[in-house]
């Protein structure tokens, strides 16, 4: 009697299970992601005065969720800026979150490419680590649909992004990017002042009442390098934004192969390899970035030669008065022309040439 008794219970226990199971795929399956990140993320695109859309938003491996078709908007002064994401999976890790660490893996599919990386964050250390590859993006796609780029409607043209922030850029790109972050935050540097004794008197009774002053990233710890490379590259023709200047032509550059090594540490972006092999020009930089807590007072400082090729000056298209400003060099020494650089983040650059 005891052990039929023992096994209606199993039984039941396995419908109960059974059901709930079931019951609690129907609900993650079936559940309104879509409407529901709609709704949480329409004040942040007030904040940003941009616009998300998207086809379709599904769970994804558990932890993660699956996006079709993700559209994103924002006004620029040429106009409207748009970029399609044709997929994007992104997930988050179970294990690490064991040991107080958020990793999210995440691959995008967009502009005939692939865009895959990981971000690990601790949540009491605050140390990250990124790491980004992109394989065969396709520059000059990213931006809108290819059917809105065929139409081009009047009044608002579809163009890609690169276009719209600066000119038309064609080239085939393939990056790969690591930064990590080791070090504490330290809070900022207040400067020494001499109070007297009422002062200092005011400042105690006020402490409770004053804000702490965030803790910001410390530069120096932070480490990593980047790889880029650009096959195909060439710019223009069409028109930048100068501001003061006003629209300024750029003509056909077919700059050919851009190769760029950074590597960042001690509060240094170093360039090991930057070079432009193409038909229009030959171009080598080198020298390094100093960075600073504000982002704003840092610098880069080097050095630059390039060499102005004939098929770019026997054009018809090439501006006379780029064609004027390349004569004004005067005769470059070896072929090429050598320029001391200092360009402050803020500020005038200023240019040294070499003899």
């Amino acid at each position: 009697m005891a052990e039929g008794s023992q096994r209606n219970w199993l039984k039941v226990l396995g419908y109960v299970a059974f059901f709930s199971a079931t019951f609690v795929y129907f609900v993650y399956a079936t559940f309104p992601y879509t409407l529901l990140v709609r709704k949480f993320t329409m004040p942040l695109q007030k904040q940003m005065k941009a616009r998300l859309d998207m086809k379709d938003l599904s769970p994804y491996l558990l932890t993660g969720v699956k996006i079709k078709n993700l559209n994103i908007k924002r006004m620029v002064s040429k106009g409207t800026a748009e970029v399609q994401i044709d997929e994007m999976k992104a997930r988050v890790s179970i294990l690490p979150l064991l040991m107080r660490k958020l990793r999210v893996m995440f691959n995008v599919a967009l502009a005939q490419g692939t865009l895959r990386g990981m971000v690990d964050f601790g949540l009491k250390s605050r140390d990250f680590d990124v790491r980004l590859q992109a394989k065969s993006l396709q520059l000059a796609g990213i931006g809108p649909p290819p059917g809105a780029l065929r139409k081009r409607p009047k009044g608002d043209p579809a163009r890609p992004l690169l276009e719209m922030l600066f000119a038309p850029v064609y080239g085939k790109m393939n990056l790969r990017l690591q930064i990590k972050n080791t070090g504490r935050s330290v809070a900022p540097k207040r400067k020494s002042r001499k109070r007297s004794k009422r002062r200092r008197r005011r400042r105690t009774r006020r402490r409770r009442t004053t804000r702490r002053r965030r803790r910001g990233m410390d530069i120096k710890k932070i480490n990593g390098g980047v790889i880029l490379k650009v096959r195909n590259l060439s710019l223009g023709p069409g028109y930048f934004n100068s501001g003061q200047m006003g629209e300024l032509p750029v003509p056909l550059l077919r700059l050919g192969t851009l190769d760029l090594q950074l590597k960042l540490g001690g509060g240094y972006v170093k360039i090991v390899r930057c070079t432009i092999k193409g038909t229009d020009a030959d171009a080598e930089i080198s020298g390094s970035i100093r960075l600073r807590q504000r982002m704003i007072y840092s610098y880069f400082r080097g050095t630059i030669k390039f060499k102005v090729k004939k098929a770019l000056l026997d054009r018809p298209t090439t501006p006379g008065l780029l064609k004027g400003a390349i004569n004004a060099l005067g005769t470059p020494r070896g072929g090429f022309h050598r320029y001391k650089v200092y360009f402050p983040f803020r500020g005038r650059p200023r240019f040294t040439k070499q003899r």
